[in-house]
């Protein structure tokens, strides 16, 4: 497995929305590698593949994608910080009454909103399904499940389960390690760095995709 944009998306959702979050966008990624294989079996990922007007449409929306995630991420982190500066501006004025009131707030307002279950889950899927390094590889490794023109449904079917397990396996391990690191980046300025490094990365990602060229 190597690093792309589905697992800095995993591990920006474990960062800042925790296991469940995380897990939500995994079943989207794991749910989009599937509907590949199923396009694989209806035939459209060889078309797709082969034709370099939809290639462009595929790569086009994932940078759109790519880069909408990464916008996103670094107003996260621009209003994150805004949140600490004015609960600093509030402990100095409120003096010794209000010190512990914005102690205990400093944690949460340093720390960007998670994202809704629905649009975690929602993530994963766009990220994969506009992955078009995806598509190519699931062009070039499914046509030998299929035999003199018919798909080999239970084969296909163990294939789209494992490619998805694997990949799952992958991210959840990622997770994981994440979860094993919370003291480091529990601390609202470290989770704001943390969180503009991933923006720039989904960023880089977009931008690099976007100015790629078909050979």
């Amino acid at each position: 497995m190597s690093p792309g944009p589905a697992s800095v998306l995993v591990m920006r959702q474990t960062l800042y929305g925790g296991r469940r979050i995380a897990v939500l966008s995994i079943l989207g990624i794991a749910s989009g590698l599937i509907a590949w294989v199923v396009s694989a079996a209806l035939g459209l990922t060889a078309v797709i593949a082969s034709s370099e007007a939809s290639h462009q449409v595929i790569r086009v929306l994932g940078a759109a994608v790519l880069v909408i995630l990464g916008a996103r991420t670094l107003l996260a982190a621009r209003r994150a910080r805004q949140a600490e500066e004015r609960a600093e501006g509030t402990e100095s004025t409120a003096g010794a009454e209000g010190a512990q009131g914005p102690d205990g707030a400093d944690g949460a307002a340093g720390a960007p909103r998670p994202a809704a279950p629905k649009a975690a889950y929602q993530a994963g899927l766009l990220t994969c399904l506009t992955n078009p390094k995806v598509v190519i590889f699931a062009a070039a490794l499914l046509p030998q499940f299929v035999s003199a023109g018919k798909w080999s449904g239970w084969v296909g079917v163990v294939y789209a389960l494992v490619w998805a397990a694997t990949s799952s396996v992958w991210y959840v391990f990622l997770m994981a390690v994440l979860r094993r690191m919370r003291w480091i980046y529990e601390r609202p300025a470290v989770r704001r760095r943390l969180e503009q490094f991933s923006g720039l990365v989904l960023l880089g990602f977009g931008l690099r995709l976007a100015m790629t060229t078909s050979s």
